[in-house]
């Protein structure tokens, strides 16, 4: 299931919290399942016994790798000063939005 959710979740990820809180009560009914647990049991410990993340944090997690994988430019690129901010991604300005909402940004 966790293989499902992790394709093009940077892509998809970024939608509306509707769009991933449904995503989240599936998974959540799956984990159940497997634990044996009723439906208005809590499966929060059912989560960290079986060592799964949930999808929000699938989400951060894809977002962070793609950003550090994708080479986008720090600031130490930019210029040699040693600051405390030179390990920080160099992010464009922007008018919109939605650009926010872009994995690159929000990495």
């Amino acid at each position: 299931f966790e293989s499902q959710l992790r394709y093009g979740l940077v892509a998809w990820g970024g939608t509306s919290d509707t769009n991933l809180q449904r995503v989240l009560i599936i998974q959540k009914r799956a984990i159940r399942t497997l634990n044996g647990l009723g439906p208005r049991d809590s499966c929060r410990e059912a989560f960290k016994e079986l060592k799964v993340l949930t999808v929000a944090s699938l989400y951060i997690l894809e977002t962070v790798l793609f950003t550090v994988k994708s080479g986008q430019t720090r600031m130490e690129e930019q210029h040699s000063y040693n600051t405390r901010y030179r390990h920080n991604f160099l992010l464009d300005a922007h008018h919109l939005s939605l650009y926010e909402r872009k994995p690159s940004y929000k990495g």
